[in-house]
């Protein structure tokens, strides 16, 4: 049952290094982004739409994940947001487990 537990351990650390993990943690950032900025200013969607220059409902779908955006939309959005952009990444760095077995574990 142990070795189990840990297997299945070793399946989810290994996952956190796939695509779609990592799409939707960008998509994550730029959300949190929206709404903070939202809350803090009092801005409506619509407002902020305007600001970009897009339609509410397609700011919404960003919002809320249900859509990709361009990084020329992104752009577009953080700047409104009177914002600077810049993309950094985390190195994943190598980590051996208790059976020798080597992991990627992000710093």
């Amino acid at each position: 049952m142990k070795r189990i537990f840990q297997d299945l351990l070793d399946e989810l650390e290994a996952s956190e290094n796939t695509f779609d993990v990592a799409k939707s943690d960008l998509r994550l950032d730029l959300s949190d982004m929206i709404f903070r900025f939202l809350t803090e200013t009092g801005w409506t969607q619509q407002k902020l739409a305007d600001a970009c220059g897009m339609k509410a409902p397609a700011l919404t779908r960003i919002m809320h994940g249900r859509t990709n955006c361009t990084f020329d939309t992104a752009t577009r959005i953080i700047l409104a947001m009177g914002l600077k952009s810049k993309l950094s990444g985390i190195r994943a760095q190598q980590k051996r487990d208790s059976q020798g077995k080597t992991r990627k574990q992000h710093r």
